[in-house]
């Protein structure tokens, strides 16, 4: 037997050797999402004004995570609106890896595939290796097929660039569950490089882990 600590509940239990594999799985989705500091995206007077509006609205002290939450929510608001978006793409990764750190997985995962919809706008350089293998481990976790992931993006309208999800997905969706032509051997310290289509003809190259490519079918 095995004693672990389950992320969703921070519980220690004792488990068979099975569940300590799927329990060491789950920490791989907390301990690859950052944990970003507050101060990357709020000056000190916005934190306090923060904190002052939530505990005049929970009439109690916030939490930092409440506080960090707020503000991460106001500020990609405000970016999207003035049109920043490479600041709102920043900020919407760390509000996904916000959510993936308190086991919001569902939330986490739309979180994740919007970051995804704003690097395939043709004014980025491309997809990023973390968003996709956070989609992957996520989709593993809550047993999501293609279609489950699909449903979801297709929710996503990226006003930005005018383009609505179905203009995206093909791109993602072989992003995320690549055919073999498109994984080049040889496997290097479990990492294999992936040739990634995006639009406009273009092509990327980046190493992924064996372990996180999406095998799912649907």
């Amino acid at each position: 037997m095995y004693v672990r600590t389950r992320p969703e509940d921070r519980a220690r239990v004792v488990v068979t050797e099975i569940e300590a594999r799927a329990i060491d799985q789950d920490w791989q989705i907390v301990g690859n999402a950052r944990e970003p500091r507050i101060s990357w995206v709020a000056e000190d007077s916005q934190i306090r004004a923060t904190r002052t509006q939530l505990q005049e609205v929970f009439l109690a002290p916030p939490s930092e995570d409440e506080v960090a939450w707020a503000i991460l929510q106001n500020n990609i608001l405000r970016c999207l609106g003035d049109g920043q978006v490479g600041s709102a793409r920043n900020i919407c990764q760390w509000m996904a890896d916000f959510l993936a750190r308190c086991w919001r997985l569902r939330e986490a995962l739309r979180t994740y595939l919007f970051v995804c919809a704003l690097d395939l706008n043709s004014n980025f350089q491309g997809l990023s290796p973390q968003p996709l293998e956070q989609i992957t481990r996520i989709s593993k976790k809550l047993l999501f097929e293609k279609a489950d992931v699909a449903s979801i993006f297709s929710e996503i309208h990226v006003t930005t660039t005018g383009l609505l999800p179905f203009d995206f997905w093909p791109y993602l969706e072989n992003a995320i569950w690549p055919n073999s032509d498109d994984l080049k051997s040889p496997v290097v310290k479990g990492m294999i490089e992936q040739v990634i289509k995006l639009p406009n003809g273009r092509e990327e190259k980046m190493w992924r882990s064996i372990s996180t490519l999406g095998r799912s079918e649907g």
